[in-house]
């Protein structure tokens, strides 16, 4: 047997209820406001001249960082890269990784 749309589909209802129940749970995605907030502060601490930057232009996290928090980053990465990704943290169930999301 070949595999679906309905089966991905079906995966990734499951995978989102399991592991990222807080980023889709309300039309506000006050979750995924959350991370934009925290994902500033690391970026003021890592980065402090391009979060200077950023901010000098009026430019939140928001208008660039959502893609990569929606798709956990599988939009920007290729796809052998965002296998062995997915590998580590699922199969190895990485606390800290899924305590984030």
């Amino acid at each position: 047997p070949s595999f679906t749309v309905d089966d991905a589909f079906f995966c990734l209802q499951r995978f989102i209820r399991a592991f990222l129940p807080s980023v889709f749970k309300d039309d506000d995605f006050v979750g995924l406001q959350s991370f934009f907030h925290q994902f500033s502060y690391l970026l003021m601490y890592h980065a402090p001249a391009s979060a200077q930057r950023l901010e000098a232009s009026d430019v939140p996290p928001d208008l660039y960082a959502t893609p990569w928090f929606l798709t956990l980053f599988a939009s920007k990465t290729e796809l052998e890269l965002l296998l062995m990704f997915w590998d580590l943290y699922i199969a190895e169930g990485d606390a800290f990784f899924f305590a984030y999301f």
